[in-house]
């Protein structure tokens, strides 16, 4: 379905191939963000959005950090906080062929408490770390997803991961 803007015009994006390519990404991102697993009808909003918005889309933009970004600003009154377990199982399905429960175990502990040690950051620490961290994004990306400029991504980067590890020490 190519996507038409406000204006009529045919932007030739093609919105169900952004979806098949950047589906899991959107999904990821809203899972850290909002604390659930269950993010289905988030992920699909976020497509319907983006198919509205696309007039406003640039060519020369990531299609993946815009839609990441429309994901983040539709959702971001939305955070819920849930059982850390049901985040955990969008990522880690079970313990890996071999391994042991009791490693098993551990790990989802050691999640856990980075989890919870994130949530106990202040709202930008808690983004940065999720799209420079845990998504891996360039500095470039999550300046668009976050709306800052580069050097504000990387000094607050730089100051929440300072920050996790003052609170991580502590637990």
């Amino acid at each position: 379905m190519k996507g038409q803007g406000g204006d009529g015009v045919d932007h030739n994006v093609d919105i169900e191939e952004w979806f098949d390519l950047y589906e899991k990404d959107v999904a990821n991102y809203l899972a850290y963000y909002t604390g659930t697993a269950d993010v289905e009808d988030y992920v699909q909003e976020t497509f319907l959005k983006a198919f509205r918005k696309v007039d406003s889309y640039r060519a020369a933009a990531n299609p993946k950090t815009w839609l990441i970004a429309i994901a983040k600003d539709a959702f971001r009154k939305n955070c819920r906080q849930s059982s850390f377990l049901s985040q955990v199982s969008l990522y880690s399905e079970g313990a890996e062929n071999g391994e042991s429960i009791e490693k098993h175990l551990l790990v989802k502990e050691e999640q856990k408490n980075l989890y919870h040690a994130i949530q106990a950051l202040k709202r930008p620490y808690r983004e940065v770390i999720y799209v420079r961290g845990i998504m891996e994004l360039s500095s470039k990306e999550s300046a668009e997803i976050l709306g800052w400029s580069i050097s504000k991504v990387n000094v607050t980067f730089s100051r929440a991961l300072k920050k996790l590890k003052t609170v991580m020490e502590g637990n």
